[in-house]
C-alpha cells in the first residue's frame, strides 16, 4: 500500500472512531527516537518554558524528558487557552510540576486574546529572569510567543531581555504560524540580537505529509459536530462560504457537502486557478475573487491568516455563524470586532449579552449585532476543533508531532543564532517511523 493510500485509509478510521478522551500512558514512537536517537542527558542542568497545548499525549512526551535529564522542579508552563485540557493540568501538577511555574488559566472569551496571552508569556518571563540559577534555558513553542514577548519587553526593560543572551536560550517552534513570524525582520534580528537558535518542524516533510491531513479531518469533524449540534435534527447549513483550500479547508468541504445545505458549497482561495478542479471534485464552486454578495449562512475559515474582516459583514444572512478551521485565533480577526463593539457606548455594533457569555467560558459562542443583522462566532473564533477535549487527534497519530519537538529540542542545543529547519536525517526518519504507525493505526481495531 502506498503511503497516500495509508493515510487515507487511517483517516476514513479517524472519522469513523473520532479521538478517544483517555490520557495516553505511552507514545510508542517518542520511546523508540528516545532510546536510538536522543541523548540520555539531553534535558540535564537547564530550565524548560513550554508554551504549548495542554493537551492529554503532551503527559507522556513530558516523561520522556523527564527520563533524559528533566527537572521538574526547572519547568515553566504558559498553556495555550483555548486548548487547555484541565485535566492535563491537574496531572502536571500531581506529578510534582511546580504550579506556581504555570500561567494563571485563562477564560474570558471576550478579552482581548493576544493582549492577554502576552501579558501571561511576560508575567513567566519575568519569573524565569529573576532565577538566581542562571541556567540554559529551552523554550518549547507553539506561535513565537517567547520572542515576540521578548520584542516587546525590549524598550520597556533592557536588562530583563539581556539577561536571555547571558544565560543562553534556545528556542523550538511548532506551528507555521510561529515560523512565519520569525521570518519577519524584526524577529530575525530578535535572535541574531540576543544570540538565539530557534529550529522549526513547521516545514517538514513529515508534519505535511502525516500530521496536516489529520488536522484537517479533525477540523472539519469538528465543524460538522458542532455545527450539527447547533442545527438540531434539521442539519441544514444554509448557503455555505469556505475560506482557504488548503489541507484543512479540503477536508472541510469535502465533509460538509455531505450534509444538507442550501445552495452550493463556495469556496475561496487566492490560488483559485490551480484549484478549481480539486474544489469541483469535492461539490463546491470555485470564486475567482472573494464575494461581494450573499447572503451566506455559514462560513468557515482555513487559511491561517486573517481572512474575514469586517467590512465582510454585508455578505452573512441574518443569525450567520463565523467558524474557525485554522490552527490559530487569527482567522476571523474576533478581537478587531470585539474592540468595535465596545468603542462606543450608543451604535449599532455591541455584543449581545457579555456577561452571559462570560459565564460559559472560553468555548462559548459570541452573538453580535450590526444594525439589523445578528451574527456569531462559534467557539468564541477560536479554533473549532479545540472543545476542552484531551486531544482532538488519535495518540498513535499526534505522536508523530511530538516526537518532532523533541528532535528540534535536540538540534538546537548544538546551533548557532538565527532561524533553522529540523535537520533531514531526523525528518526522514519520523517520515518512515511515523508511517508505519499510521499504517498500525489504520489496521488495528
Amino acid at each position: 500500500m502506498s503511503s497516500n493510500n495509508i493515510v487515507q485509509v487511517a483517516i476514513e478510521k479517524f472519522r469513523e472512531l473520532g479521538s478517544h478522551g483517555e490520557l495516553p500512558q505511552s507514545l510508542p514512537l517518542v520511546e523508540e527516537f528516545c532510546k536510538n536517537r536522543l541523548a540520555s542527558d539531553t534535558f540535564a542542568d537547564m530550565d524548560v518554558l513550554f508554551i504549548q497545548h495542554h493537551l492529554g499525549p503532551f503527559v507522556p512526551r513530558l516523561r520522556a524528558m523527564r527520563n533524559h535529564g528533566l527537572e521538574t522542579s526547572r519547568c515553566w508552563f504558559v498553556d495555550i487557552p483555548y486548548s487547555t485540557s484541565k485535566r492535563v493540568r491537574k496531572e502536571f501538577v500531581r506529578v510534582g510540576f511546580p504550579e506556581n511555574q504555570m500561567a494563571k488559566p485563562f477564560d474570558d472569551p471576550i478579552a482581548p486574546y493576544s493582549r492577554r496571552q502576552r501579558e501571561r508569556v511576560a508575567y513567566i518571563i519575568k519569573l524565569l529572569a529573576n532565577q538566581d540559577n542562571k541556567r540554559r534555558l529551552l523554550v518549547v513553542d507553539d506561535g513565537a510567543y517567547f520572542i515576540r514577548t521578548l520584542r516587546y519587553l525590549l524598550p520597556r526593560n533592557e536588562n530583563l531581555v539581556r539577561s536571555f543572551k547571558q544565560r543562553g536560550t534556545h528556542v523550538v517552534e511548532q506551528t507555521t504560524r510561529g515560523l512565519r513570524y520569525l521570518q519577519e525582520k524584526r524577529y530575525e534580528e530578535m535572535l541574531r540580537f540576543l544570540g538565539i537558535p530557534a529550529v522549526s518542524i513547521a516545514g517538514t516533510c513529515t508534519k505535511y505529509d502525516l500530521e496536516s491531513p489529520f488536522i484537517g479531518a479533525a477540523v472539519s469533524q469538528a465543524a460538522v459536530r458542532t455545527m450539527t449540534r447547533r442545527q438540531g435534527g434539521d442539519r441544514n447549513l444554509g448557503r455555505v462560504l469556505v475560506i482557504g483550500f488548503g489541507a484543512v479547508g479540503r477536508e472541510t468541504t469535502q465533509q460538509l457537502s455531505l450534509l444538507k445545505h442550501g445552495g452550493p458549497i463556495h469556496v475561496y482561495d487566492k490560488e483559485w486557478k490551480r484549484l478549481q478542479t480539486e474544489i469541483r471534485e469535492t461539490g463546491a464552486c470555485a470564486l475567482r475573487r472573494f464575494p461581494k454578495k450573499g447572503p451566506y449562512d455559514s462560513v468557515f475559515g482555513c487559511t491561517g491568516y486573517a481572512s474575514f474582516p469586517i467590512n465582510k459583514v454585508g455578505i452573512l444572512a441574518d443569525d450567520a455563524v463565523l467558524v474557525s478551521g485554522s490552527s490559530a485565533a487569527v482567522e476571523f480577526n474576533r478581537e478587531k470586532f470585539i474592540d468595535l463593539a465596545y468603542e462606543f457606548d450608543y451604535d449599532d455594533f455591541y455584543v449581545v449579552e457579555p456577561e452571559k457569555t462570560r459565564d460559559c467560558g472560553i468555548h462559548a459562542t459570541i452573538e453580535m449585532q450590526k444594525g439589523g443583522k445578528r451574527f456569531s462566532f462559534l467557539h468564541a473564533g477560536f479554533p473549532v476543533n479545540f472543545d476542552g477535549r484531551l486531544e482532538c487527534l488519535p495518540a498513535l497519530i499526534i505522536q508523530i508531532t511530538h516526537g518532532l519537538l523533541l528532535a528540534a529540542c535536540q538540534e538546537t542545543l548544538f546551533k548557532e543564532s538565527g532561524l533553522h529547519k529540523l535537520n533531514q536525517g531526523d525528518d526522514n526518519w519520523f517520515h518512515e517511523r511515523g508511517l508505519y504507525w499510521v499504517e498500525q493505526y489504520a489496521v488495528t481495531t
